[in-house]
């Protein structure tokens, strides 16, 4: 089995649609995934899966939510070693009083394609921004709220769905992630 997490575009953002955690793990535990736990109230789900193409694994969890909560989002999944690629690689330095909390990772739903990457770099805003294959890495200077450089705008600049989640949550979930791949008990 694979250690995958389901990040879960626009739940729990501003009290909009509010999905409870131990709603969405009873999904996955229905679906056949082990070890399944959740970090955070936005939409976070490590667990053990099997999986031929993560698209469709994704595909198969977003029908899910949909057809067990009412839920519609999209999923946007990484496996345990695509996360530790993704922490590893992170091309934006940290330190000289930069505060990790400002760092974001925009995890895309494919990889963008020259055009539209060129697209993006037009924007010209105080931010820091680099794209390593289906991730973009974000340092947002004065923080993601009073920043122009959106979700939204990301989105529409690039042609591709994603979901953003700020450093300290994605090493938290590389964590989790890793200690799971790393578990060979049964549950």
């Amino acid at each position: 089995m694979t250690v995958f997490v389901a990040f879960l575009r626009g739940v729990n953002v501003a009290g909009h649609r509010k999905i409870k955690m131990d709603a969405l793990r009873a999904v996955h535990e229905a679906m056949g995934h082990a070890k399944v736990a959740t970090y955070l109230q936005s939409g976070n789900v490590v667990f053990k899966g099997t999986a031929k193409s993560p698209r469709k694994l994704a595909a198969d969890i977003e029908r899910a939510y949909q057809s067990q909560l009412g839920l519609s989002t999209t999923v946007i999944l990484r496996s345990a070693s695509d996360l530790a690629r993704i922490v590893a690689h992170c091309p934006i330095a940290l330190g000289s009083g930069r505060d990790p909390k400002f760092l974001h990772t925009v995890l895309l739903s494919g990889q963008p394609d020259e055009s539209a990457i060129k697209t993006l770099t037009a924007y010209d805003g105080p931010e820091e921004f680099r794209i390593i294959g289906d991730t973009l890495y974000v340092y947002y200077t004065y923080g993601s709220g009073r920043s122009k450089l959106s979700l939204t705008r990301i989105e529409a600049a690039l042609g591709l769905d994603g979901t953003a989640r700020n450093w300290n949550t994605v090493t938290k979930l590389r964590e989790m992630a890793t200690h799971r791949s790393t578990d060979t008990s049964a549950n």
